[in-house]
């Protein structure tokens, strides 16, 4: 949370450039019978009860992602440019460890009628795949 609080001055640069502004906001849900990317014998195990796969609530789960970006169209002489910063956040209903925010940072450029060119860099503070299994000593979960 304290690395949103950091982006808050660029927030307020791009709205008092000029008060044209881009703002978009929105939500939207998505549903997947495999959130974790299980393998075909995964499922089979986590079907049977194995205790590999005792992290995993429900192996399928409805997404839904909420979204902010704001952007700003600047023309510097003849050069046209558009910084924009968006914020995702995706919470899954039963399986909240792959719950995450992403921030990114970019800016889009327009070199002809028909050609963008976008230039962007995604931060993920916190993204989780699985948990594995410790093979050479403890035998946790890492």
């Amino acid at each position: 949370m304290k690395k949103f609080y950091a982006l808050i001055p660029l927030i307020l640069f791009f709205s008092c450039i000029d008060a044209q502004v881009n703002i978009r906001f929105g939500i939207s849900t998505k549903y997947t019978d495999n959130v974790f990317n299980l393998s075909s014998q995964d499922i089979d195990k986590f079907d049977e009860g194995n205790n590999a796969f005792s992290y995993i609530e429900t192996r399928d789960d409805l997404i839904i992602n909420s979204f902010f970006r704001i952007s700003k169209d600047l023309k510097l002489k003849r050069f046209k440019l558009s910084p924009f910063l968006s914020i995702n956040q995706h919470s899954f209903l039963e399986n909240n460890l792959k719950s995450n925010t992403s921030f990114k940072l970019g800016f889009n450029k327009k070199i002809l009628k028909k050609i963008n060119l976008k230039f962007s860099y995604t931060y993920y503070p916190k993204i989780f795949v699985r948990k594995y299994i410790d093979q050479d000593g403890t035998k946790e979960y890492e």
